[in-house]
């Protein structure tokens, strides 16, 4: 079987000229650097998920130090403080927000997900004064950001 799939190849070689084989080639390496730009966009990106994710786990782990579920001033205090912290790292034109909108004019894949958690997040720490609702809330919203991000590495960048 094997020499037979040999023949075919040498008959079909023969078959092509040298204007063909050299047509073939150009068509190729167009593809190959075509597929090499599309690999160096989605490395960039996901060095960028992997800072955001950086950056939310960070957030959530200060958020983990905030004891749960208490009214009391120095907790609410230490919710605002942090709260006013990841505020001024979302603010327009902060490297966090022009890491976001790389991602989105390169097109990551389901990044509008994520997008619409960070609008979410935004809003959220725009509302009222803190509680223990609010810090709840907080946390979820910080369980989905990872999730989604760790979901769209591991589909879409073999992490």
């Amino acid at each position: 079987m094997a020499t037979n799939d040999t023949e075919q190849l040498i008959v079909q070689t023969q078959k092509l000229s040298i204007r063909d084989v050299n047509y073939d080639a150009k068509r190729l390496k167009d593809k190959i650097n075509k597929l090499d730009k599309i690999y160096d966009t989605m490395t960039q990106q996901q060095d960028d998920l992997n800072w955001l994710m950086e950056a939310v786990m960070k957030w959530n782990d200060d958020f983990k130090n905030i004891v749960r579920f208490s009214q009391g001033v120095p907790q609410m205090r230490a919710t605002r403080d942090l709260c006013g912290k990841i505020k001024t790292v979302l603010t327009t034109n902060a490297e966090f927000d022009r890491t976001v909108r790389m991602l989105i004019k390169e097109e990551a894949p389901c990044f509008s997900r994520v997008m619409s958690l960070f609008e979410k997040l935004k809003s959220k720490l725009d509302e009222r004064s803190p509680n223990a609702k609010f810090s709840e809330e907080i946390r979820q919203l910080f369980g989905e950001i990872i999730g989604t991000i760790s979901t769209i590495l591991i589909y879409f960048y073999d992490q």
